[in-house]
């Protein structure tokens, strides 16, 4: 693995954010859980959902159930 961290581009913020999603269940809206592959993400971004291409709004980001 410390081979692919370091071919450049492969995992870097300034890449398209890619976050497949594991997970995700109903509570006040959606809420998908995921890990970054790539990018960055921050609450207040807008963000297109594939391959639906919905745009939603990033409302809050938890890492390990603490809010980031």
């Amino acid at each position: 693995m410390a081979n692919l961290c370091n071919i450049d581009g492969l995992i870097s913020p300034e890449t398209d954010a890619r976050i497949p999603v594991l997970d995700r269940y109903h509570d006040r809206g959606v809420i998908a859980m995921g890990k970054v592959e790539s990018g960055t993400l921050r609450a207040g971004q807008k963000v297109c959902i594939m391959p639906t291409k919905n745009v939603v709004k990033v409302e809050a980001i938890f890492i390990d159930a603490a809010e980031g």
